[in-house]
């Protein structure tokens, strides 16, 4: 190749293609326990891997899905939104992968459609035929204690609460903030006097130990 100065300009050899693939290949090695990740030799990662510190991705032992809820018949879930907001239902059947069919028979809630958009799955599930009719739901919801056994979860506590805040008065927000006022009061002069406590028993301590140090020399 001819440059601007006249002279000649060999070009230069390409590299071979298996060089290109060793400076930038990964190698996965596919181990019983999960899958590790060996880069080139004499980088950092293998020297860390090399000290047992190699990265390691824990592939799902025995195939388990890591979702434990799914949008099946019989399952139970709670209506967040719509005209039946708060209250539990039970899928009896997907109509889509947007609507399913639900009932609610000990809850209030006729057998009608929902979106999924405004249903959230719960871990509790009924056994029944699937499409079973409203009597079947009624009965595999009674003797599951389905509403008992929604009462002692966290979630319907946490809803029982978020509804009584909402219905406070403003004279009862009142009071609230006040007691509230009180107990962190008594509360910050509880860890006070604790923390003057200790330190009362550290400069004892400090003392006793300075004194027999004394006491040795």
């Amino acid at each position: 190749m001819a440059t601007k100065a006249g002279r000649e300009e060999t070009p230069s050899p390409l590299l071979p293609a298996a060089s290109v693939i060793k400076l930038v290949s990964i190698r996965f090695i596919f181990l019983s326990e999960g899958v590790s990740v060996k880069c080139a030799p004499g980088s950092k990662l293998e020297n860390d891997e090399e000290e047992g510190e190699g990265r390691k991705l824990d592939l799902i032992e025995g195939g388990e899905s890591p979702f434990q809820r799914f949008v099946q018949s019989g399952r139970v879930a709670y209506a967040s939104d719509g005209p039946y907001q708060g209250k539990l239902v039970t899928i009896v059947d997907v109509i889509d992968q947007n609507r399913v069919l639900v009932d609610g028979p000990s809850s209030g809630v006729p057998r009608c459609e929902m979106r999924l958009n405004e249903l959230h799955l719960t871990k509790f599930r009924l056994r029944f035929p699937f499409s079973g009719s409203t009597r079947v739901v009624r009965k595999a919801w009674n003797s599951a204690n389905i509403n008992e056994l929604w009462k002692e979860t966290m979630w319907a506590k946490k809803v029982e609460a978020k509804k009584k805040r909402a219905e406070l008065s403003d004279f009862d927000r009142f009071k609230l903030r006040k007691a509230r006022q009180i107990r962190n009061k008594l509360r910050t002069d509880a860890f006070y006097r604790l923390k003057k406590k200790t330190k009362k028993v550290k400069a004892g301590d400090a003392t006793s130990k300075s004194a027999k140090k004394a006491e040795k020399k």
